[in-house]
């Protein structure tokens, strides 16, 4: 792996990556380990793999599996619930296939600096995630008696490099407003780069809640972060975020970039002289970025934290997660926030009367972000803006008289 690619990068790229261009990486079916290797089971399926777990130790294999169940999906929870014993008692390794890595001492790589800079040896359980331009390696970075040492995300293409470097930006502003803040976020420990590739280490945070998350724990951290950074008030025609969203929208082509276009001049029209009270969002606030263990929030995954945007934002984007969590279909996750979009806005400390407004400029930007950033996953699970959010947006923009505000 030369360069930061533009392609989805697979196992095997991962694997060089993490230990030097001079790995060789195969596959195996032998159920006997190899002395000299590092050995990963390919989980789900090989095939379809997003989670590298190291088949030995036995207590590595067993911890990483224990933790991957923490993740809020009912796929997780079944391969932690019935891998994780496997995986202490070594049977695991033995019945299903497995990618090895031969690296010469000295060889370079990730691995290499990474126990560098945290003076041990260190196994890695690699996270992948669903398979879009976005994917990146997060990497549990445990000892050999599978304790948690820390966390590394890892940027491979330009844009997860730019994801990375922004998340580390955002903990150390994060930290120094940790006298502030009621609620525990990682800490950043390194960030750097290794050759093309950037990364960010980061400390290890307590991920299981008791049973589930807490509202009033996850509303509590919600409102602490929108004031925990500078807070202001502009009528939208003039704030700042509305500015560059437009500016971001002028760039965007295609038929979906007009419809938005001109659902956001209607949007100006009538509320560009409503004022909104800004402050900091954390921009994917949703059930899988957060736990509340003993009744106190801790939140992590900070890629997309942004400071000067409409309070609220982050209130509609956990309900509309939610919904579709949940089960429902990408419009219907949206216009069943309509009904009640002002007690949740209410919730992250906005005015209960923008709601309407709060939600209406959330999904312009939401939908900026989806054409610029627009991934295999995002038109699989979605589709076109055309059938999901622009509806939603029309819905809450139509009314008897189009004077009248929202």
């Amino acid at each position: 792996m030369s360069g930061p690619q533009e392609t989805v990068a697979g196992p095997a790229d991962i694997l060089r990556l993490l230990w030097g261009d001079a790995a060789v990486v195969s596959a195996t079916r032998s159920p006997f380990p190899r002395a000299g290797r590092h050995e990963f089971l390919l989980l789900p399926r090989p095939s379809r793999a997003t989670f590298l777990v190291p088949a030995r130790p036995r207590l590595v294999t067993e911890a990483a599996l224990r933790d991957y169940g923490t993740a809020n999906t009912r796929r997780a929870r079944l391969l932690s619930s019935i891998g994780a014993p496997l995986g202490r008692l070594g049977v695991l390794g033995l019945a299903l296939p497995r990618a090895t890595v031969a690296h010469r001492p000295g060889g370079g790589g990730l691995m290499a600096h990474a126990e560098a800079l945290l003076g041990q040896e260190l196994v890695p359980a690699i996270q992948l995630g669903p398979i879009r331009p976005n994917r990146k390696p997060v990497v549990q970075l445990r000892a050999r008696d599978g304790r948690p040492v820390a966390y590394m995300k890892v940027g491979i293409t330009d844009l997860t490099r730019d994801r990375v470097a922004h998340e580390a930006g955002a903990l150390a502003e994060l930290a120094a407003r940790r006298n502030v803040l009621t609620f525990d976020v990682p800490r950043l420990l390194h960030a750097g780069e290794v050759g093309a590739v950037n990364y960010a280490i980061t400390s290890v945070v307590d991920t299981g809640s008791d049973v589930t998350l807490s509202p009033e724990a996850v509303d509590a951290a919600m409102a602490n972060l929108a004031t925990a950074f500078e807070v202001a008030s502009h009528e939208i025609r003039s704030a700042p975020w509305w500015s560059t969203l437009l500016d971001e929208l002028a760039d965007l082509k295609g038929a979906e970039a007009e419809a938005l276009r001109a659902a956001a001049e209607v949007f100006r029209s009538r509320e560009g002289d409503r004022p909104l009270t800004e402050g900091a969002a954390h921009g994917d606030w949703a059930p899988w970025n957060m736990a509340t263990p003993r009744g106190s929030a801790v939140v992590w995954d900070w890629e997309r934290f942004r400071c000067g945007v409409p309070v609220g934002w982050d209130a509609l984007h956990f309900e509309i997660e939610r919904n579709r969590r949940a089960g429902h279909g990408p419009l219907e996750s949206i216009t069943q926030v309509i009904p009640s979009c002002r007690e949740v806005v209410g919730r992250n400390g906005a005015a209960a009367e923008d709601g309407l407004a709060i939600l209406a400029s959330y999904l312009l930007d939401l939908g900026v972000r989806q054409l610029r950033t627009r991934s295999e996953a995002a038109r699989d699970s979605r589709g076109s803006l055309t059938t999901w959010l622009l509806p939603a947006l029309h819905q809450i923009l139509a009314t008897n008289d189009p004077s009248t505000p929202l």
